[in-house]
């Protein structure tokens, strides 16, 4: 891909635009060491270090924080090691379809500081279960599978795309989705088996949604 490919607006395939994509993202990573910790900034590795102490972490913040950006560290971490070691599936949950784009480049990113050998990022259809006597949907979304037999999977954003699902669930902007409160009650029942769940809130967002506090 030539700079007067990209000037000139030529059409790309998509794999062509995945790989500009990983190429355009000026990452930290390969400055730092092999671990979050030379990376992370203090309020990060403060974030990191309550999610690890709590089942349930609630993570009031601003914009450009990084919040995000450290929960894919965690994530990573959770999910490509083996159960004997705390690894499960990790669960993110924002918005819209852009949130889960980003949250699972920066898995990536993460993911091959860590472990080279990772599979790549995928696109997938992921069911919806419908409500009694209504049709299933098939909802585009995106995962990281990684050698442990762990995932990270990026979600719709509705309380029954939770069911039967199990591990580590991260709401991202908590206060700007639909049904925060029946999506909390969902990401909790996780928590029975081991599970634990990372809510996000930004504090200029819309407060009224979000009547859980933990």
């Amino acid at each position: 891909m030539s700079e007067a490919d990209i000037a000139g607006g030529r059409a790309i395939s998509a794999a062509a635009w995945a790989e500009l994509r990983r190429a355009s993202r000026t990452t930290a990573l390969s400055r730092f060491g092999d671990t979050p910790a030379g990376v992370l900034l203090p309020n990060q590795q403060q974030l990191l270090r309550t999610a690890a102490a709590n089942s349930v972490t609630w993570c009031k913040k601003s914009r450009r924080t990084g919040a995000t950006w450290a929960l894919a560290a965690d994530g990573v971490l959770t999910s490509g090691v083996a159960r004997t070691a705390g690894g499960m599936d990790t669960l993110y949950i924002g918005y819209n379809l852009d949130m889960a784009r980003e949250f699972i480049d920066a898995c990536g990113d993460w993911a091959r500081a860590f472990m080279p050998a990772i599979a790549e990022a995928e696109e997938f259809l992921f069911k919806d279960a419908a409500q009694p006597g209504e049709a299933d949907q098939f909802i585009q979304a995106f995962r990281i599978r990684f050698a442990s037999g762990f995932e990270i999977t990026a979600l719709s954003s509705k309380p029954r795309s939770l069911r039967g699902r199990q591990g580590k669930v991260i709401i991202d902007e908590a206060a700007c989705h639909d049904d925060f409160e029946e999506l909390l009650k969902a990401a909790f029942a996780l928590l029975i088996w081991g599970g634990t769940c990372r809510a996000s809130h930004r504090t200029s967002a819309r407060t009224s949604r979000s009547s859980g506090r933990v």
